[in-house]
């Protein structure tokens, strides 16, 4: 519609306008010009068009190569909540420790929230693969996040509950192969006696017992102004 049209006229006026060299030293430079002035009106822009419903469009507009230019880290957090909900975890881990690593170099210091989300966007990508019982994946996974989190209890919690999905594969194979004595191969997921559902059971227990949640999900993480 016009209204959502003139949103993304509006953001790609902002985009062009960051890409200006300025022309004025800061003691010169009028306050409305100053970079931090311009991003404060542009976020509200940007939101509002996600909010709308022009999510995928503001994140074609505001990519990489525009939060580089930008260098906000708040912007980046804004375009990392879209970018998790429309193209999933692997995208925005990727855009945390590529386009983010990038943003904090350029301001430099460090960014405890970025990092905190870094870590939950693992935690809750392997969370689903394990989930979906999705075993290669999560060994794949599971790879990436430990050469960032390699102490990191509740990533080595969901690695015991693969290890116990590889286990239970396993069995449910044997299981399915003709034998002997077996007529028809067995294939069922019945769990057997003693075997996969008290180490469930007791995984569970252990989780409680331990204090590990589930990790926040999207849209749940605090926004931290810097």
């Amino acid at each position: 519609n016009a209204g959502g049209q003139n949103l993304l006229e509006q953001i790609d006026l902002y985009l062009e306008g960051f890409k200006l060299q300025p022309k004025l030293v800061i003691e010169d430079t009028p306050y409305y010009l100053v970079i931090d002035e311009i991003i404060k009106k542009f976020r509200p822009v940007v939101k509002k068009a996600i909010n709308d419903g022009y999510e995928l469009e503001v994140l074609e507009r505001v990519n990489s190569d525009a939060l580089k230019v930008i260098g906000d880290i708040n912007l980046f957090f804004d375009i990392l909540r879209s970018t998790v909900r429309v193209y999933g975890y692997e995208a925005a881990i990727e855009e945390i420790e590529t386009t983010g690593a990038f943003i904090v170099q350029g301001i430099g210091f460090d960014v405890p929230a970025l990092n905190e989300m870094h870590l939950t966007y693992y935690q809750d990508w392997l969370q689903a693969l394990v989930s979906n019982e999705d075993v290669e994946e999560g060994d794949r996974v599971f790879e990436k996040a430990s050469k960032y989190y390699s102490n990191d209890p509740y990533i080595h919690l969901l690695l015991v509950e693969l290890e116990i999905l590889k286990g239970a594969n396993a069995f449910i194979y044997k299981l399915g192969q003709p034998s002997g004595g077996l007529a028809t191969p067995i294939v069922t997921h019945a769990e057997p006696k003693g075997g996969g559902g008290e180490m469930a059971a007791a995984l569970v227990a252990h989780r409680r017992a331990a204090g590990f949640r589930h990790p926040i999900h999207v849209g749940e993480q605090d926004e931290r102004r810097l």
